[in-house]
């Protein structure tokens, strides 16, 4: 690595252009148009002999500036905001993050001085000098590739820094010491060569020791081994405009024939279409293409299914460089919702999934980063799902960013054109996202979210031989037609002609919601060529009216609140206040940063809140609409167990308390805003949070046990207690002490996963004791106290460098096999001796062989007793608090590194208390469900093994860095529908709100204040419909379904399917379903019984069961005694657990399992009423036949019938429900009230609970 440190007190001249546009402005260029000159219009090494550019610094004067000779060198700066001027809350600033650790460092904004512009960073480190005590400033930075050299640069100021460096990279091995001459701003630059394993590289500057005051501005990151100068550019001024031109370079199109216009015989040359196992067509277009005469229409009937699609790709793959960036693109036409996708690479990862563009054409583009071993790139598009129109045209795969200009010479057009920016992509892993809100409604093509300044990409042509040329642009409300800005400028004579151009305008103040750009190129006084088009504006100003009238409703709508006397307390009524009042005070912050798009979209959502609720209290006032109902309200009180409930004390509408009511904690993870809302929650309907603290906290170094942190801990339960809301600690281990891992390197040879130290070792279960010890005894008696989450996310992954794992593996191996011999015969291997018998990785991935089977079976069982063993040292302090683990259910059932390599859910609920769990129920865009319902599986398979509740304490509702408008309906149904299937415990990830788009916080749903309003809903529907939802949890399965761990390693593609497909069928069926394995199977061989919680299970269902051992097909034998019916779909069992031929065929019959979705309800239905299990109820269609997509399920509470219903279609569900065999005529729907005739029609993702009436 090569290493120039250099400094300087003066301050480089920098370009003549940079320097004329800082002398007619006067002040920083706004962060949009400042990054994006940097970005796009100083390209190293770049040289124009003459240059003319004109800024209108009136709307009616021209300043003309004529500059002769060359350009300076100027470097492309990688960072973003360098120049420290745009700060989130005054003390990160934007793009960057600050990370304090153990040190009590800190930054802010510091306007009293800055090398450039009007702010900089001042850093602040109290913290002594000490081993892994430092703060660290930190950006990713973008582009960065192996052997190419950079130099990092940038001022400070100080007159006592203290120990700093700067740099990054893999074990911030780039590190250059600050040095500073004098207390001026100095110029410090490191200069180092980029390695493979520093990318993506993340910039670094550590304060490792104590300092006062550290000044550090404008910075920058280039290409070379130079530091070139550091400039910035004045923002516009109320009525200035500016048009920059740069020579346009069009993109190279890696794609042959990309617009299918050369056609041999029926297919476009280069491009192949094979349908596969659909039903599916392909089609050339010769009329209404996106571009040229040719388009591809593809359709597909064929419903979605595992290796189910149809295949177009592109002939031979496009040779690519390693970890470089591309971008891939189609026009795309449907009417449909995530048919299919676009892309392909390495391992099929890169998918663009197509949106539904509404029948019009939209270009839909990718950009990623390629991995280190990726030399070349499959481009393909597979259409997965039926589909009745895809029109495809002009696909492109560029390196870098794609041109958003089209341009050929050769037909000698004149051209301007402009479009609006595309937002800013950020980075994220080897992808890049787009972290914009509502792109549905407010498409970033259409709209422009503006500050102040106004900023288009364009796009000037000339034929050959035009002269005198001119453009001129201006920008006018679209209503009025009153011109708010323009600009002309001369075009120079360049050979190409043809520029992109950036253009600026500054309208001042404004009330336009629509603006119209208008672009005329002339010649001589002579029009060359027009162009028009519209875009929604919103302004700041905009944003501040709307958040203003806002708020005269919010207070509207108060006075009428408090004048209900009887209004309940919690209510929806209240909460609508509550939450429109919280977010219209993230308002403002979100304009300081400038999140326009966000700050607009929660206007909409908090629009929408006080429209229906300005209805609702005008329907009470009005005697139009009863009050709303009490909800019970959980008291502070001991909690008992009792099968999925947990039993607590609540206060009754009517004021009496009831002890052990059916209580359901509803509430929210994880961090910072958790603690601070405690008192807050309540109001919200909601009474649990989590919260979370980790022995490095602690455990400070081998002899300092500091408990302060947990001492804040204790004060956060006292006032949960006085806020009747109980509490969940996660006592994370995985935050593990670094000294530990010193002293003892090999704690770090294990990769469990998310858990830093080896779980087999005496040395790291004395370090997480010790901290336990120390802990436990200061909460163990809180009366908020709900429960210890032992571990987040647990897994033991790849353990081939742990020193202690293969003696432990080969003691296992003998006793369950008990000589090499017989394990040669079992796995068909030829080992000499146990000890010659590795330890198996499972990555890549993991091998299908029998070595990795017996594997999965050890590590689950070490797994599990690491956790039995941190139970029990808890337990020894604390007998009475329940422990649990949040295991990720979501991976379970796959072949899947996260999942059952090393997690048994079954051996967890051993030493559990709850049914731990972390899933995910996700809405969907593509696909027959509208969401990921099928999560509720897992809670199904959890509580087979044991009849206590289940507590999903890390709830995915929302995707992380999502920033599409999700249906909050969603919400209301993951935390309703989960809760009947046992989850009587959750917290929602996570009530945070971010200015990192990248972070896993952003898009979370305190950005989404209607989600806010669902969550609060369901948890007080929950507590009020307590004893229904009990009753409809605590009903006992009939019916069985088997998953098997040899099924999963060998044969998942005939297994998993199947046994997915069965479940979400007797899910409509009104059959509530339990799950056997071969450990229960093995264990009923020997009891001769099943399980407590299936003990009423009548059919046991084989879907797909290839492979299963000895004992377990015993287990069947004894429930086939025990007078239970056996049903096997799709496959019988003809292997073992080592994937050995069995010699004798099972003989059992194999039922098909259709693919169409009705004729699979059909066979089932008729299945299980062969088997004598009838469903009490049925949701059917006007033909009397089962409609398939809703959930239903019946149960009795005092005497009466309930039936829950819920339509995960994407579409709404026209039936009526059958009860006993006989329609419902009439019922009331407990939720809201309402009266329901024969006829239903249920909406997506509602949910419903019916109760008969006469």
């Amino acid at each position: 690595m090569g290493v120039r440190l250099s400094t300087s007190v003066t301050r480089p001249t920098g370009c003549i252009w940079w320097s004329w546009l800082l002398a007619a402005s006067g002040r920083l260029w706004s962060r949009g148009v400042a990054q994006k000159l940097f970005e796009r219009y100083c390209p190293a090494s770049q040289s124009i002999s003459s240059s003319v550019l004109e800024v209108s610094m009136t709307r009616h004067v021209l300043l003309l500036f004529v500059f002769l000779g060359t350009f300076l060198y100027c470097g492309e700066n990688m960072f973003k905001n360098p120049a420290m001027e745009y700060f989130v809350s005054n003390r990160v600033p934007l793009h960057w993050g600050f990370e304090p650790g153990r040190s009590k460092a800190y930054c802010e904004q510091y306007t009293q001085d800055a090398h450039s512009g009007k702010s900089c960073l001042k850093i602040v480190n109290p913290s002594p000098f000490q081993a892994h005590v430092f703060g660290s400033l930190v950006q990713r930075i973008d582009g960065v590739k192996p052997g190419e050299t950079y130099t990092i640069s940038f001022y400070a100021k100080s007159k006592s820094p203290g120990v700093v460096w700067f740099g990054g990279g893999a074990a911030w091995r780039v590190r250059f010491p600050l040095k500073l001459d004098g207390e001026e701003w100095t110029r410090v630059t490191g200069t180092f060569v980029a390695e493979e394993r520093d990318i993506p590289f993340v910039f670094r500057l550590n304060t490792d020791s104590q300092t006062d005051q550290l000044l550090v501005d404008d910075f920058k990151m280039e290409l070379g081994g130079e530091a070139t100068a550091f400039e910035w550019v004045a923002p516009l001024e109320p009525g200035q405009s500016r048009l920059i031109l740069k020579p346009f370079v069009p993109g190279v199109n890696l794609l042959g024939n990309p617009s299918f216009e050369k056609v041999s015989s029926v297919r476009p040359q280069n491009w192949f279409w094979d349908k596969r196992n659909t039903d599916s067509t392909f089609e050339l277009l010769n009329e209404d293409a996106a571009d040229g005469s040719v388009a591809i229409r593809l359709t597909n009937k064929t419903p979605g299914g595992p290796h189910v699609y149809g295949w177009f790709g592109h002939q031979g793959s496009i040779a690519v460089g390693p970890l470089t960036k591309y971008t891939f693109a189609m026009t795309v036409r449907t009417k449909e919702e995530g048919r299919g996708w676009f892309g392909g690479g390495k391992d099929w990862k890169r998918r663009q999934f197509i949106p539904n563009t509404h029948g019009e054409w939209q270009r839909v583009t990718n950009t990623f980063v390629t991995e280190a071993d990726e030399t070349e790139f499959p481009f393909m598009l597979i259409l997965e799902y039926p589909c009745s129109q895809l029109d495809i045209d002009n696909a492109q795969f560029v390196e870098g960013d794609l041109c958003e200009f089209d341009w050929d010479r050769e037909r000698g057009e004149n051209v301007i054109q402009f479009k609006l920016f595309p937002p800013e992509r950020f980075p994220y892993h080897s992808s890049f996202m787009t972290p914009y809100w509502d792109a549905a409604k407010y498409p970033p093509q259409d709209w422009l979210f503006a500050k102040d300044e106004l900023e288009f990409n364009g796009f000037i042509g000339l034929r050959d031989g035009i002269a005198d040329a001119e453009a001129f642009v201006e920008v006018l409300d679209a209503k009025s037609g009153n011109v708010l800005s323009s600009c002309r400028r001369s075009l120079p004579l360049d050979k190409d002609r043809a520029w992109t151009v950036l253009a600026g305008f500054h309208p001042g103040k404004t009330t336009a919601d629509r603006i119209l750009v208008r672009g005329v190129l002339s010649s001589g006084g002579k029009e060359l060529n027009r162009y028009e088009r519209s875009f929604g504006l919103v302004t700041s100003d905009r944003i501040l009216a709307r958040a203003a009238s806002l708020q005269s409703r919010l207070q509207a709508l108060s006075k009428v609140i408090e004048g209900m006397k009887d209004l309940p307390r919690p209510s929806m009524l209240r909460l609508s206040l509550t939450v429109t009042e919280r977010f219209l005070g993230y308002i403002e912050g979100d304009l300081a940063t400038g999140q326009l798009n966000r700050a607009w979209f929660t206007l909409d959502k908090l629009e929408d809140i006080l429209t229906e609720y300005e209805a609702e209290a005008e329907a009470i006032k009005a005697g139009r609409k009863p009050m709303p109902p009490a909800v019970p309200v959980y008291q502070t009180s001991p909690i008992t167990l009792d099968k999925s409930s947990n039993l607590a004390t609540v206060k009754m509408p009517d004021g009496t308390l009831h002890e052990n009511y059916p209580v359901f904690f509803t509430g929210y993870g994880h961090f910072t805003t958790v603690r601070r809302d405690v008192e807050r929650f309540p109001d919200y309907g909601m009474n649990f949070f989590q919260i979370e603290q980790g022995p490095w906290d602690v455990l400070r170094d081998e002899h300092t046990v500091d408990v302060s942190s947990f001492e804040g801990i204790v004060e956060i339960g006292k006032r949960a207690a006085a806020s009747n809301v109980k509490m969940n600690l996660l006592l994370s281990p995985h935050y593990f002490p670094d000294w530990a891992v010193k002293k003892n390197p090999e704690l770090a040879k294990c990769k469990a996963g998310v858990l830093r130290m080896c779980l087999h070792s005496a040395e790291g279960r004395g370090v997480v004791e010790k901290y336990l010890r120390a802990v436990i005894p200061l909460v163990k008696d809180l009366p908020a106290l709900h429960s210890f989450c032992l571990t987040n996310e647990p897994t033991s992954r790849d353990l081939t460098g742990c020193p202690l794992v293969p003696g432990l593996w080969r003691e296992w191996l003998k006793s369950k096999h008990g000589t090499i011999g017989v394990l040669n015969e079992r796995w068909l291997s030829k080992y000499g001796s146990f000890d010659e018998i590795p330890v198996p990785s499972p990555f890549p991935s993991i091998q299908q062989i029998p070595l990795s089977y017996d594997f999965i079976l050890f590590n689950q069982e070490a797994l599990a007793d690491f956790h039995a063993w941190m139970a029990d040292v808890i337990h020894d302090m604390a007998p009475n608090v329940p422990v649990h683990s949040k295991i990720m259910m979501g991976a379970h059932f796959r072949r899947e590194v996260n999942g059952f390599w090393s997690v048994s859910p079954e051996l967890f609920s051993r030493f559990s208390q709850f049914h731990g769990n972390d899933n995910t129920v996700n809405e969907h865009s593509r696909g027959i469900y509208k969401s990921g319902w099928q999560a509720f599986m897992g809670y199904d398979f959890q509580r087979s093994f044991k009849d206590m509740p289940v507590f999903n304490s890390e709830n995915h509702i929302i995707p992380d860095r999502c920033f599409t408008d999700l249906s909050p309906e969603n919400t209301y149904m993951a935390l309703m529908q989960g809760a009947i299937h046992g989850m009587s415990s959750t917290t929602i990830w996570v009530w945070e709100r971010t200015n990192q788009h990248t972070s896993d916080l952003a898009g979370s749903i305190l950005h989404r204040p209607k989600h806010v309003m669902a969550a609060s809903k369901a948890a007080m529907d929950l507590m009020r419909l307590a004893p229904e939802v009990t009753a409809l949890q605590q009903r006992k399965p009939k019916v069985a379904i088997v998953w098997s761990i040899a099924s999963i390693l060998f044969n998942e593609d005939k297994h998993l399917p199947v046994m997915n497909r069965i479940w979400e069928t007797t899910e409509f069926l009104d059959q509530p379903t339990g799950f056997l394995t071969e450990r229960s199977l093995a264990q009923i061989a020997k009891s001769g019984k099943f399980p407590d919680r299936l003990s009423d299970v009548k059919v046991v269902i084989c879907p797909g069961v290839v492979n299963l051992p000895d004992d377990a097909l015993a287990g069947l034998a004894t429930l086939e005694k025990l007078g239970c019916r056996k049903l096997v779909f799709g496959s019988g069992t003809v292997f073992d657990e080592y994937n050995r031929q069995r010699e004798v065929p099972s003989g059992d019959t194999v039922i098909a399992l259709p693919d169409d979705m009705d004729a699979r309800l059909q066979v089932i239905g008729e299945q299980l009423r062969g088997c004598g299990l009838t469903s009490r109820a049925r949701f059917l269609d006007g033909s009397g036949k089962p409609i398939f997509g809703v959930q239903v399920g019946s149960a009795e509470v005092d005497g009466a019938v309930v039936v829950n219903v819920c339509n995960q279609l994407r579409e709404p569900a026209k039936g009526f429900l059958e009860l006993d065999g006989k329609p419902l005529t009439a019922s009331r729907d407990l939720i809201d009230g309402a009266e329901c005739g024969r006829e239903l029609v249920i909406k997506p993702l509602q949910v419903m609970y019916l109760r008969p009436v006469k």
